[in-house]
């Protein structure tokens, strides 16, 4: 999305991870089970907010990628106090809690403030390290170089075999896309 700030680009993905892509105007993220643009989504749930949406998820962790709750349990609610009031938000940082029981080896405790950035390392792509975004660099532009030539008949054969009834369906509106 970045190599291309000038261009639409459009995403054909059901993972909601992806949604921080969004920070782009020129990004249309679609999901593949119902064809509608995930950026409504965004406006229902986090009031059109990336920055949100990724806040809650560092705060919230992951558990479909392994990524650990920042904190366990708390409501959405305070997690948009936190957001938007930053005296609350250095309050839920400091946060502290534990698992185990104390006294014993299986006794840990967690601030908040830690697995939250922890968890920003992981999940969000602008917090990549410099040599994995030159490697993805050196990858799409190596897949521009070699693009491989378009099958509709693969396509359909893909689409079939993962189940993407709507994109099937709206096919036209694809193939003009994925076949430059």
């Amino acid at each position: 999305v970045e190599m291309f700030p000038d261009d639409e680009v459009i995403i054909v993905s059901a993972d909601k991870d992806l949604m921080q892509l969004l920070r782009g105007k020129n990004v249309k993220l679609i999901d593949p089970a119902s064809g509608k643009d995930r950026r409504l989504l965004l406006n229902e749930e986090y009031n059109g907010d990336v920055d949100y949406f990724m806040f809650e998820k560092c705060i919230r962790g992951d558990t479909g990628d392994n990524v650990q709750s920042a904190f366990p349990g708390v409501r959405k609610t305070r997690i948009k106090k936190a957001y938007k009031d930053s005296f609350e938000q250095v309050n839920l940082m400091n946060e502290t809690w534990s698992l185990g029981e104390k006294g014993t080896d299986e006794f840990k405790e967690f601030i908040v403030k830690e697995l939250y950035e922890e968890n920003r390392l992981l999940m969000d792509l602008n917090e990549q390290p410099g040599v994995i975004r030159d490697r993805m660099q050196i990858i799409i532009e190596d897949a521009f170089d070699n693009p491989g030539e378009f099958s509709h008949f693969h396509f359909l054969k893909f689409l079939g075999k993962y189940e993407l009834k709507k994109i099937s369906e709206q096919i036209d509106n694809f193939v003009r896309m994925l076949s430059r």
